[in-house]
């Protein structure tokens, strides 16, 4: 059994459960947005990568996670659906996506065919919508792979928008954005920026950091955030663990990562907040490699966490 499943499930879940039962408002049923994110939803071999780094969803996994979401009353919204009930809950109002169902916010990096193929049929059947980032460089006007990967053609991204699903950015080449000079840094969010707009004929405000965000990198968060305003964007989603709370910044929203491990109990629990834990170690690990990079010289980081 994974750790982070073990630890959330029989040591964390059960103490909150224990300490809401004590309080009026329980911190788990809080006004809080669980963002979920997916990349491919492909039954790929990932045998050789740990559990947590997994990026793969089968698709019949995926469908029951969208069924498990709707029985436990949460409907898939897109990013800017769920960011506005969650302003209105912090304006003091009551307002829900689709009558007293709660949002969960379904986000796809990278702009994988399989979206198109197997994803999106499952979320137009459940009522659900998502959005999905997409690197500008990737898409083109036939499918185009990519280290054994097929991406979507400008034909698939426009079927989903029609189904209403949201664009947003992932740089133009999905490139370590620490890797480079600021002036460069501008060059990839703008270009993304500008060539889904003009595809789409429709602004593209959203933002999604390509590999592991450097949470512990301050000054770079710092800069990025200026950079990211300039270029017109007005919210930035992370790989920092947790739900959104009323009050965060937009440029730093966290979301809970999911993928072909994770089970029923598993996403329910990340959903309710009793993974927000993992948020710590997560800070802990990218700090130690903050501060001592020597030891990690030469080792690419992870595409996504």
């Amino acid at each position: 059994m994974r750790l982070d499943r073990f630890i959330t499930l029989t040591l964390v879940r059960p103490f909150r459960r224990t300490c809401d039962a004590f309080v009026t408002q329980p911190a788990s049923a809080g006004n809080s947005l669980p963002i979920l994110m997916y990349h491919s939803i492909s039954a790929a071999a990932e045998s050789n990568v740990p559990a947590y780094y997994r990026t793969c969803t089968a698709p019949k996994v995926f469908a029951q996670h969208l069924l498990v979401l709707k029985s436990a009353g949460y409907c898939g919204v897109d990013l800017s659906t769920g960011l506005a009930w969650l302003q209105a809950q912090a304006n003091g109002q009551q307002p829900t996506p689709n009558g007293n169902v709660r949002p969960v916010v379904l986000t796809f990096d990278d702009g994988f065919r399989d979206f198109h193929t197997q994803a999106l049929p499952l979320l137009v059947n459940l009522g659900f919508t998502a959005t999905m980032f997409l690197p500008s460089q990737f898409i083109k006007n036939v499918w185009q792979s990519f280290q054994g990967r097929e991406y979507m053609c400008w034909a698939d991204v426009l079927e989903a928008v029609k189904h209403g699903v949201q664009v947003g950015t992932h740089t133009a080449s999905h490139t370590d954005l620490r890797q480079l000079a600021w002036s460069d840094v501008v060059n990839e969010l703008r270009e993304c920026r500008v060539c889904l707009e003009d595809r789409l004929g429709a602004p593209v405000t959203s933002f999604s950091y390509p590999f592991g965000f450097p949470l512990a990198d301050k000054s770079f968060c710092r800069q990025l955030r200026v950079v990211l305003a300039e270029c017109g964007y007005q919210n930035c989603l992370t790989t920092i663990i947790g739900r959104v709370q009323m009050g965060d910044d937009l440029f730093a929203l966290r979301r809970l990562p999911v993928n072909g491990d994770t089970d029923p109990a598993f996403l329910l629990a990340k959903i309710s907040g009793f993974y927000d834990w993992m948020r710590r170690p997560q800070l802990l690990s990218k700090s130690l490699k903050h501060l001592f990079p020597a030891t990690t010289r030469g080792v690419r980081p992870h595409p996504h966490r």
